[in-house]
């Protein structure tokens, strides 16, 4: 009892398709900590890299390949909203306290790994009442309304990524630093998210 309920989030999809959204989530998780790499202070190239984003983008890719597992985690519900509660809170803070920083060659995501954090949240919390025996929207209008939000947010940003991805040409970095390669990772990541959040509804 109190594990992450997996079922609720994956119930209705075809096993091939949680197959695919789970090797995605470990190539964009492993990506992320590709990057982690490249961040030490010996590294030519960690100007690249803001260790803040890969850190969630790694912690995202955890939590949603989680829920799609269908055994699940062994790790209480209580655990994960904190862990991903944390993370909304520090990234906030990052992100209203960010300065320019002219040694970094990459815009900060905290805004959106912070949205990715409530949002997050809020499956959390819809999961909760689906397992306490509740059906539909668990959480009342309001909740349906956030998720509505999100959907939307989500979906936007993955048109948002393919339109900068092909506006900007490849360049000499390694893959896993590439400005498309994060780009398709994140659009990636907002569907996978999007469609979560719509089972959720």
């Amino acid at each position: 009892m109190g594990l992450l309920p997996t079922r609720g989030v994956a119930m209705g999809a075809p096993m091939p398709v949680l197959v695919v959204q789970g090797v995605v989530l470990v190539l964009v998780g492993a990506l992320a900590v590709t990057r982690l790499a490249h961040a030490h202070p010996a590294s030519a190239l960690r100007t690249h890299v803001r260790r803040e984003d890969e850190v969630a983008e790694v912690l995202m890719s955890l939590g949603m390949l989680a829920m799609l597992l269908p055994a699940g985690w062994p790790i209480p519900r209580a655990g994960w909203l904190a862990v991903f509660a944390l993370a909304a809170v520090l990234l906030a803070v990052t992100w209203v306290r960010r300065r320019r920083d002219d040694t970094c060659c990459v815009t900060s995501q905290c805004g959106h790994h912070l949205l990715g954090s409530l949002a997050m949240l809020l499956m959390l919390a819809a999961m909760a009442g689906h397992s306490a025996g509740h059906g539909g929207h668990t959480g009342g209008p309001l909740l349906a309304t956030a998720g509505g939000i999100a959907v939307a947010y989500f979906a936007v940003d993955v048109g948002a990524c393919l339109v900068r991805g092909r506006r900007r040409a490849a360049s000499g970095l390694p893959l896993a630093l590439r400005h498309r390669t994060r780009l398709t990772g994140r659009a990636a990541m907002n569907a996978m998210m999007a469609a979560m959040l719509v089972t959720m509804s």
